[in-house]
């Protein structure tokens, strides 16, 4: 979670599953990623029903105009920010903001990403320069497309890894390592 002077954010691991797409959030339609916990929750009464929480969200909402209610995937996790709308023109990030989009504080992880197990052992198996289906083996995956997407994208875009020739990212001699940053997160997961 962090708060923001103009939003609250909170941000899940992990992405939606391929068969929900983001527009069908709020239908009724939910998919259970836990089938032990899910009746075990509901019986508790944690949980009332499935399907339910988003569109609870947006209705409470109609009770707020001044905020907006975004959600989305950013690399492999789904966010939810409830943001100010703003008035007249685009301000600038203020002082007293926790962590902003362009540096974190020093409270949160450095990077906005919080990874999968399938990142995590891609951070520790690219200590060595590693070509993409060795990670793919590694991941018991096929699809070269979606590990890009899912798994290698998001880490490259925080700087977690790089390739190691960037100016021909689909060489076939093309290997990725992991970069200090991501060490350094590797690292700090790791202790937690």
């Amino acid at each position: 979670m962090a708060i923001f002077d103009d939003m609250l954010e909170i941000t899940s691991p992990g992405p939606l599953p391929d068969t929900l797409p983001i527009e069908e959030l709020g239908t009724g339609r939910s998919e259970i990623r836990n089938r032990v916990l899910a009746p075990i929750f509901k019986d508790l009464r944690l949980i009332e029903a499935w399907g339910t929480g988003i569109q609870k969200m947006r209705n409470e909402m109609l009770n707020y105009p001044e905020i907006d209610l975004v959600m989305q995937e950013t690399g492999h996790a789904f966010q939810v920010q409830f943001r100010k709308k703003e008035v007249g023109t685009k301000k600038a990030p203020s002082r007293d903001q926790v962590g902003t989009k362009q540096g974190p504080s020093r409270d949160q992880v450095g990077t906005k990403l919080v990874p999968s197990d399938e990142q995590l052992l891609v951070l520790r198996s690219c200590a060595d320069a590693r070509p993409i289906l060795h990670l793919m083996d590694i991941m018991k995956r096929s699809n070269r497309t979606k590990f890009r997407k899912k798994v290698l994208n998001p880490l490259i875009e925080e700087g977690l890894i790089a390739m190691t020739d960037p100016d021909s990212p689909k060489s076939p001699k093309q290997r990725y390592q992991t970069t200090l940053r991501g060490h350094d997160l590797f690292k700090q997961l790791k202790k937690g």
